[in-house]
Formats: structure tokens, C-alpha cells, sequence
């Protein structure tokens, strides 16, 4: 069973970090993101968050040891937090004026709902079926 034993001898206690340490890059890389993508584009950076996210979760789902989950785990976070910021400015700045203050708040709601009930999920999958079905 899973839960009689620990993939490279690291505690639960240790893998639920990760969670927070997502939580903390995804503040970290919306303050970035901003000033990143006034310089760069807002188009380009958000191709480049999107293949970042890509890539995070590709050297989660196949990490063989605590450090290379970690690492990806973080440029996930940093992907997550730039997009959410992305995504907001993008709709500011194509939507009409009077519908700008709506669909900004309905986005903010709905990606909020939908981070707490993915770490929710998440934590879940991860206590039944081990970590790497966390990463679906």
C-alpha cells in the first residue's frame, strides 16, 4: 500500500509543503509578470507562461528524486501566477468599458474557486493514490 511506504523516504508531512510553496510563487510572479509583459507583450509572454507550465508539469509527473519534483512544482507556481495576471489584463484590455468591471470580477471568482478546489482535489488524489496522480 501507499501509505505504508514513502517514495524516496520522504515523510507526507513534507510533500503537503507543496501546496504553500505553489501558492507563494504564484504571489511572487504576479508582481513579475506585470512589469514583464508591459516590456515584452502581453501575447508572447503568455505563449511563453503557457509552454513554462507545460514544462513544469512534465519534470513533476516524471521526478526521480524530492529536488527535481520541487523545482518543478515552483515554475508551475510561477506559470499559474502569470497567467492569472495575464489573463486579467487581457480581458481589461479587450472587453468593452462597461463590461470590464463584471467579467474582471467574475474571472478573479472563478480562478480563485477553481485554485482552492484543485489544492482541495488535489491533497485528496494525493493521500489515496500517491503523488504522481496528483499531478492530473
Amino acid at each position: 500500500s501507499y501509505h505504508q511506504s514513502c517514495e524516496w523516504q520522504v515523510s507526507h508531512t513534507i510533500l503537503a509543503i507543496e501546496p504553500t510553496a505553489i501558492i507563494a510563487f504564484i504571489g511572487i510572479s504576479c508582481f513579475v509578470s506585470g512589469v514583464i509583459s508591459d516590456k515584452c507583450g502581453r501575447k508572447s509572454c503568455m505563449t511563453v507562461v503557457v509552454y513554462m507550465l507545460g514544462v513544469g508539469v512534465a519534470v513533476s509527473g516524471t521526478a526521480t528524486c524530492i529536488y527535481q519534483y520541487a523545482v518543478g512544482r515552483m515554475v508551475i507556481g510561477m506559470a499559474i501566477g502569470s497567467l492569472f495576471n495575464l489573463c486579467i489584463v487581457m480581458w481589461m484590455e479587450s472587453s468593452p468599458i462597461r463590461m470590464r468591471k463584471c467579467g474582471v470580477l467574475v474571472l478573479m471568482i472563478c480562478t480563485s474557486l477553481g485554485h482552492a478546489s484543485i489544492v482541495f482535489f488535489d491533497t485528496q488524489i494525493m493521500v489515496q493514490y500517491g503523488w504522481r496522480w496528483g499531478m492530473l
